[in-house]
């Protein structure tokens, strides 16, 4: 799951989920071992969120295209789709069919900063699927109309 985004004083930043900053440089060896739990359960829920989406048919997780049969896509392709729903999750997206929900001007920073973490994962889960399909050309007529709708909403 390590996803850098940049280097920090400490070095590259992990982030949790896709989202959320580790706190990997905490010394005190109690708080870092509960920090990394929590991490872990945060991205477990996450797959989980995902797993649901696929297993109810959501039509959210459709807009990320077929899960890739090919397993190093389908790696990127899984996460890119559970940093989608850890957005969706952390930020109580509701939309049924746009995966990052309509933008609130303003906001926190880090909504901001996640919302733009969710995009790009949006955008890799859609690149793993076409390359996965085989057709990365052209997707499908009424994928390419979908997604100029969901290009006008973001």
């Amino acid at each position: 799951w390590p996803t850098y985004t940049g280097a920090s004083s400490f070095g590259p930043e992990t982030l949790i989920a896709g989202l959320i900053p580790s706190a990997g440089w905490i010394g005190d060896p109690e708080l870092r071992q509960a920090l990394t739990e929590r991490a872990a359960l945060i991205e477990q829920r996450a797959d989980a969120l995902v797993s649901r989406a696929i297993t109810a048919r959501e039509p959210w997780i459709a807009r990320l295209g077929p899960p890739p049969t090919d397993p190093g896509r389908r790696l990127l392709w899984e996460q890119a789709a559970s940093t989608v729903a850890a957005y969706r999750d952390r930020h109580r997206v509701t939309d049924p069919t746009n995966p990052i929900g309509e933008a609130h001007g303003g906001g926190q920073w880090t909504r901001r900063a996640d919302r733009r973490r969710a995009i790009a994962a949006f955008a890799a889960a859609r690149r793993a699927s076409e390359i996965g399909t085989g057709d990365s050309r052209r997707p499908a007529q009424p994928q390419r109309i979908a997604d100029q709708s969901l290009d006008r909403r973001l």
